[in-house]
């Protein structure tokens, strides 16, 4: 399944729901239209800014808090300010590559169609 059925599957769903509520044939094509359109961009959007760009500053982050934890590591202090600024590069970490793996992920495998991993399957029931 790829972006382009599963995106024609979604707004069929949509323009089945308003095609029960138009009392016309004219207003229901027109309203189907329009939510066929609206479903699209809200996909597209939401594979661009939360699959890619989101993905991206999040891998960007580990890096960086990587680089930090390193650069920390190194030095020789034993100050409560480094042992803290240690302790918030990990935590960072660790909440960057849960919100890729949960989030931007799954944006992306939704938008191509690819199979899900485990952890993204909990996330549709």
């Amino acid at each position: 399944m790829n972006g382009t059925t599963l995106l024609s599957e979604m707004t069929m769903g949509y323009a089945g729901n308003l095609s029960h509520n138009a009392t016309d044939g004219a207003s229901n094509t027109a309203q189907s239209s329009t939510v066929s359109r609206a479903c699209a961009l809200h996909i597209t959007y939401k594979f661009a800014f939360t699959g890619c760009i989101a993905g991206a500053l999040c891998l960007l982050g580990i890096v960086g808090n990587v680089v930090a934890f390193v650069i920390f590591t190194i030095g020789r202090q034993k100050s409560v300010v480094v042992i803290m600024l240690r302790a918030l590069a990990v935590a960072d970490s660790l909440y960057l590559a849960t919100y890729f793996a949960t989030e931007s992920w799954y944006q992306i495998m939704l938008y191509t169609g690819e199979s899900f991993s485990c952890c993204t399957m909990m996330r549709l029931g």
